[in-house]
């Protein structure tokens, strides 16, 4: 199953094809493998690999566009965050192609005032790389998780539930709170729902300003 344009990449067709709740609605199904790639590259070798396996998927994606983010000489594995940037100050987990590039700009911005920021690319939702998050959680102690959809259900409250079992940290999330969506272009729906880069940095300085 192809979900296209997530979130509020949905624009022009506004709320009745923003579809927030995918994640929490998807992940009830057993066994099933969900993944949004965070650009082209990503998506053909994910795709590939759920090809091979026996069990029901989930790929949200954009349809219009695509960051090439990778190349093909990248090791990109099912289930297996990826390590954008490496810092110790805090951790910004993200996924998918709008909120992994919030996400890097972020960093950047943070940089510039002394923070380095982890910046993990999380393409595959379910199964959960726990062994990643676990590791940015122990290293860095404060986390900040992205995603372009609702909060409820979905990516943040996953990984703060695994969390707050294996290793309890200080956390924020960056995500859509419990609104319908609206018709807009990209730059007015990320600004009305709070998903940009300098809400990150935002909820970055209060974690550990």
């Amino acid at each position: 199953m192809i979900g296209f344009n997530p979130g509020i990449e949905a624009q022009a067709n506004g709320g009745t094809h923003m579809p927030f709740e995918d994640i929490a609605l998807m992940k009830q199904i057993p066994n099933i493998n969900i993944i949004e790639p965070s650009d082209f590259y990503s998506a053909y070798h994910l795709i590939k690999q759920l090809n091979k396996i026996d069990r029901p998927s989930y790929i949200r994606i954009p349809r219009k566009s695509a960051t090439l983010r990778y190349d093909n000489n990248t090791k990109i594995e099912l289930g297996k965050a990826i390590e954008l940037l490496k810092g110790n100050d805090v951790a910004i987990i993200s996924t998918g192609m709008f909120m992994v590039n919030q996400a890097m700009k972020a960093a950047q911005i943070l940089k510039d005032k002394n923070i380095n920021a982890t910046v993990i690319d999380l393409h595959t939702i379910k199964p959960l790389d726990t062994d990643m998050i676990l590791d940015v959680a122990q290293r860095c102690n404060s986390i900040v998780i992205c995603e372009n959809g609702r909060y409820a259900a979905g990516v943040g409250e996953m990984i703060s539930n695994y969390l707050v079992q294996k290793k309890p940290v200080k956390m924020r999330f960056v995500s859509v709170n419990d609104k319908y969506g609206e018709v807009g272009d990209l730059d007015y729906l990320a600004n009305k729902f709070n998903l940009t880069y300098s809400t990150i940095v935002e909820k970055v300085l209060d974690l550990i300003g």
